[in-house]
């Protein structure tokens, strides 16, 4: 998530393309065609989101005046300037209720890889914390898990190293995936092992029990249910993390 920025670009210089649930904001007319693309990928990945987690029966969300803003700034050096973000970024996402009172995504026009990892990554966790409102209720690799299944590329890149890692022992204990504040860890080798995990443990769930349990879990955590109460009720296979950290084992020596 980004922190609060304020715009160096006057309202007027923004040029905008409109969807039903986005809205792109572009400095540059150069980058007309790439507002297209973002918004064309971006309706995609919310609807692909919608199907997982079970909010498409909600005709009304993110729309017309509740719909996101994706901003494109004309270069690199622009965006770190009016943002605040590091050099390596290539965009990021806030749901500020104060000052934007809007879901904003930003990204400049040379992010090439933004439209394949960001962006779907992005609308996920805006998408859960207005679905869940209860953010806490959600264990971080779940989260992360979920934002990681949307990306394009992510998935082939995970699948051909962490099989061998967790035959070889080389993986965290689901006791401890489920309680870790990822966002504080220090060791980049612990940060690798997490996020590769939650994508597999999120993709476990939805490839061998299919969307509508995985939806109807996410129902259950929306209602109040709580993760652990709504796992037991979804996936009675499952019935506790123990339990799924013996199946998903299973289900990596397949690879």
């Amino acid at each position: 998530m980004i922190p609060l920025f304020a715009f160096a670009i006057s309202e007027s210089e923004w040029h905008e393309k409109n969807s039903e649930h986005f809205i792109v904001r572009y400095v540059s007319l150069d980058d007309e065609s790439l507002s297209g693309e973002f918004i064309r990928a971006a309706e995609h990945y919310y609807d692909r989101l919608g199907g997982l987690i079970g909010y498409k029966r909600y005709d009304s969300f993110w729309t017309w005046d509740d719909r996101a803003i994706i901003f494109i700034y004309p270069d690199k050096k622009k965006f770190m300037s009016d943002t605040g973000q590091p050099e390596w970024s290539l965009g990021g996402s806030t749901n500020d209720e104060v000052h934007f009172k809007k879901r904003v995504i930003i990204t400049y026009a040379q992010a090439d890889e933004f439209i394949y990892g960001v962006l779907p990554h992005e609308i996920t966790h805006l998408v859960l914390k207005d679905f869940i409102k209860d953010g806490k209720s959600i264990p971080v690799w779940f989260q992360e898990g979920l934002a990681q299944l949307q990306e394009t590329k992510k998935m082939d890149e995970v699948y051909k190293i962490l099989p061998q890692r967790v035959n070889a022992g080389q993986y965290i204990p689901f006791s401890i995936v489920n309680n870790i504040d990822i966002y504080k860890e220090k060791d980049k080798n612990v940060v690798g092992i997490f996020y590769a995990q939650a994508l597999t443990m999120v993709d476990y769930m939805v490839k061998t029990y299919g969307e509508d349990k995985f939806a109807y879990l996410c129902r259950g955590i929306r209602d109040g249910a709580g993760f652990d109460e709504s796992l037991r009720r979804a996936y009675p296979e499952i019935n506790n993390m123990e339990d799924f950290e013996k199946k998903w084992l299973s289900y990596m020596k397949t690879f």
